[in-house]
C-alpha cells in the first residue's frame, strides 16, 4: 500500500493541492510534499477506520514514506516535535496526545516503572498493568534482566509455560506493585549472583522503605525522592529513553497490524507487550546509562 501511494504521485499531489479538502490546511512551506501528501492521505483512511493517531505514528509513517521515496535520513529533517505540532494543527488533530561520568562501574541503580498495555492509544479495554524494576550498573556495561510485575500468576498468553520457561523474571500481586516480599527475592537472587562472581556491589533503589534481609554481597541504599538526578540517575534519562524505545515498538508494530488490515491495531497480549519491554531495555544504549 505504501508504494502505490508513492507511485501514484500525481493523485496524491492533486489532492494535496485541491482547496476544496474540507478538513486540512495546506502548510505554507512543503519541502516533501509527495511524502506530506501521502501522509495526509494515510491519515484520512486512518481517520475514517475510527484509528487513534498519536505522535509516534505520525513520525514513524513519515519516515515510511520517505524511504519510500529515497530520501535519506539526514535529508528528511521534518520529524522534530515542532514539525509534528504544525502537521497535527494541518491535518485536523487537535485532540490527538502521547503520551555525566563519575560514578564507579560497581554501583548498581535501580529503578521502577510502570507500563500499561493500552496506554498509547488512549483507547477503553484491556487495563493490564505492568510494573518494571529495572537494574544496570554505572557504566552501562552490565544490565540485569527486567523484574516484571503484574495482576495474574498465570496469564492466558503464557499458554500454560512458567514465567520462567519464557525467560522472564516475573512475579504478580493484585496491584500489579512492587511489594516488600517482592523486593526481598529481587535482593536474595541478586546476593546470590553477586557471591558466585566474587563481587560486591552498592546498589542505589529510587524511594522505596523496605529493609531487605541480611545478604552479604549486596549493600542497598535507599534514595530520598528529592535528591538531585546525579543521585537519581535512572530519573534522569533512562526511563524516559526505555518508555521511548517501548512506545517506538509499539507503534511501529500497531503500523504493522494497521497494513495488515486489522482494526484494534494497539492491542497486543501481555506476553507480546514483555517481549517488547525486554528489548527497549536492551536498547538503552551504553552512553545514555553511562551519562546519566
Amino acid at each position: 500500500m505504501l508504494s502505490a501511494w508513492l507511485h501514484d504521485e500525481a493523485g496524491i499531489c492533486e489532492k494535496a493541492s485541491n482547496a476544496t479538502t474540507a478538513s486540512f490546511k495546506q502548510p505554507q512551506t512543503v519541502e516533501h510534499p509527495i511524502v506530506e501528501a501521502a501522509l495526509k492521505e494515510w491519515v484520512e483512511q486512518a481517520q475514517q477506520k475510527g484509528i487513534a493517531i498519536n505522535e509516534n505514528i505520525l513520525k514513524i509513517k513519515a519516515r515510511q514514506f520517505a524511504d519510500m521515496q529515497g530520501i535519506p535520513k539526514e535529508k528528511f529533517l521534518l520529524l522534530s516535535n515542532g514539525w509534528v505540532q504544525g502537521v497535527k494543527g494541518w491535518l485536523g488533530l487537535r485532540g490527538v496526545q502521547l503520551q555525566g561520568e563519575a560514578a564507579s562501574a560497581d554501583v548498581e541503580k535501580a529503578d521502577e516503572e510502570e507500563l500499561r498495555l493500552r496506554k498509547i492509544s488512549n483507547q477503553k479495554g484491556d487495563k493490564t498493568r505492568m510494573s518494571y524494576m529495572l537494574t544496570t550498573n554505572a557504566d552501562g556495561s552490565e544490565r540485569l534482566k527486567p523484574l516484571v510485575i503484574s495482576h495474574s500468576k498465570q496469564p492466558c498468553c503464557f499458554q500454560h509455560k512458567t514465567p520462567q520457561s519464557l525467560g522472564f523474571d516475573y512475579h504478580f500481586n493484585k496491584k500489579a506493585w512492587m511489594t516488600g516480599v517482592i523486593f526481598q527475592l529481587y535482593i536474595t537472587a541478586l546476593d546470590c549472583q553477586m557471591q558466585q562472581q566474587n563481587q560486591k556491589i552498592l546498589l542505589l533503589v529510587d524511594n522505596h522503605k523496605w529493609d531487605p534481609a541480611t545478604v552479604t554481597n549486596v549493600q542497598v541504599k535507599f534514595l530520598a525522592p528529592n535528591m538531585t538526578a546525579h543521585i537519581q540517575p535512572m530519573d534522569a534519562g533512562i526511563i524516559q529513553n526505555f518508555k521511548a524505545n517501548y512506545k517506538q515498538a509499539h507503534c511501529e508494530q500497531a503500523l504493522d497490524q494497521e497494513m495488515a488490515g486489522v482494526l484494534d491495531i494497539y492491542c497486543i497480549e501481555q506476553k507480546e507487550a514483555m517481549g517488547l519491554a525486554w528489548i527497549a531495555w536492551e536498547e538503552v544504549t551504553v552512553e545514555t546509562i553511562a551519562n546519566c
